[in-house]
């Protein structure tokens, strides 16, 4: 009788925290969303979310939470990203 292997599940590396200004879901609002990095180099959003009427709520609840070192948003980024926490 054979055995399958059982798949390794992606493993969380890492965490970062996009800010967004007005997302589709929330389009009055600036919104913080947690995201982990797998080991398999995927990204995949959490369910933590910071949703405030001002940029700083979201940048302090960052900071608060372990997120210290901000990065401006790269050309390759949503249109609605702002920043992202790391």
């Amino acid at each position: 009788m054979k055995h399958k292997k059982n798949k390794k599940e992606d493993q969380k590396v890492m965490e970062f925290i996009a800010v967004y200004e007005k997302p589709s879901d929330y389009p009055n609002s600036f919104v913080g969303r947690i995201w982990e990095i797998l080991d398999s180099g995927k990204s995949v959003p959490t369910e933590a979310v910071v949703i405030a009427s001002d940029i700083e709520t979201v940048r302090k609840a960052a900071v608060n939470t372990g997120f210290t070192y901000k990065m401006d948003r790269s050309e390759e980024d949503d249109q609605c990203v702002v920043e992202t926490w790391w």
